[in-house]
């Protein structure tokens, strides 16, 4: 933890190095949004001197001292607002509060022109699959069948040796669209790669936009939550992040989506069995 590796080797710290640190200290919130020029001038110091703090703390540099100190101003901030005594929500109102507070972290990970990279791609699909390993396989599922609500031809399959098949005769005219909050499933990884080699385009929507799965990705969408307060262990952790940034995808793509007679609609013909 930043805050707490700046107090432990305060100490040892020279006198420009300690006005960088209680800057740091003051202004958490502040420093995330500054250059290393700014702190320095701010603190009367040096780039050389803001560097040695964060060497000091085990930062390799300034910008990674930046994104830790931001998770951490983050996590604090929702802590707050949750009131427990060990930052974990007591009540349904915290709860419902902490979970929105996640859910608008991502208004700040996913920018206008990934969604209309996305947008576009999807679109102008022949086919769009969709593939989500273990728990986010539902996500995928429910993604694939609002695709085909919208009149966009789509796939998906639990099985995986039946989707890479499938994959496997996809050409550059198709789309993938995986969920995996890890980036690292090795299936999910898969896919992407036999995606990749036969020119089909791949959207990513993961917590982790430096994993495998991403770095394989032409798009990703970012859903890593600050702290998800559902995640207790063995696949317990929420998927509304995930459900979130599909209904984004879906919002926007509402008046992109095919044209069709409407008495050949899906949703004309299966109208009449719904109550």
């Amino acid at each position: 933890m930043i805050i707490a590796d700046i107090k432990r080797t305060y100490p040892d710290m020279h006198g420009a190095e300690r006005r960088v640190a209680d800057f740091i200290l003051a202004h958490p919130k502040r420093v995330t949004q500054m250059s290393m020029a700014e702190l320095s001038a701010e603190t009367e110091t040096s780039d050389a001197t803001v560097m040695r703090v964060c060497r000091r703390i085990n930062q390799s540099g300034f910008y990674q001292l930046k994104i830790n100190l931001a998770t951490q101003t983050a996590d604090l901030s929702i802590a707050e607002a949750s009131g427990g005594a060990d930052g974990a929500p007591e009540d349904v109102v915290t709860l419902v509060d902490t979970i929105a507070a996640n859910v608008s972290q991502l208004s700040k990970d996913i920018t206008m022109e990934q969604i209309s990279d996305c947008v576009e791609l999807l679109a102008g699909a022949n086919t769009v699959f969709t593939f989500g390993w273990g728990n986010m396989a539902a996500v995928a599922d429910d993604f694939a069948h609002r695709l085909l609500c919208y009149g966009i031809d789509t796939f998906t399959s639990a099985s995986m040796e039946y989707l890479m098949r499938r994959l496997i005769l996809a050409d550059e005219h198709d789309v993938i669209v995986v969920f995996s909050r890890s980036g690292e499933s090795i299936y999910t990884i898969e896919c992407c790669r036999i995606a990749r080699r036969n020119g089909v385009k791949v959207i990513a929507v993961t917590g982790d936009d430096r994993s495998t799965t991403a770095r394989l990705a032409n798009v990703v969408i970012k859903t890593r939550p600050v702290s998800d307060v559902i995640d207790c262990g063995w696949g317990s952790a929420s998927h509304v992040y995930e459900l979130v940034a599909a209904d984004i995808l879906l919002y926007f793509l509402r008046d992109r989506c095919p044209v069709h007679d409407m008495d050949t609609r899906s949703e004309a013909v299966l109208s009449q069995f719904k109550n």
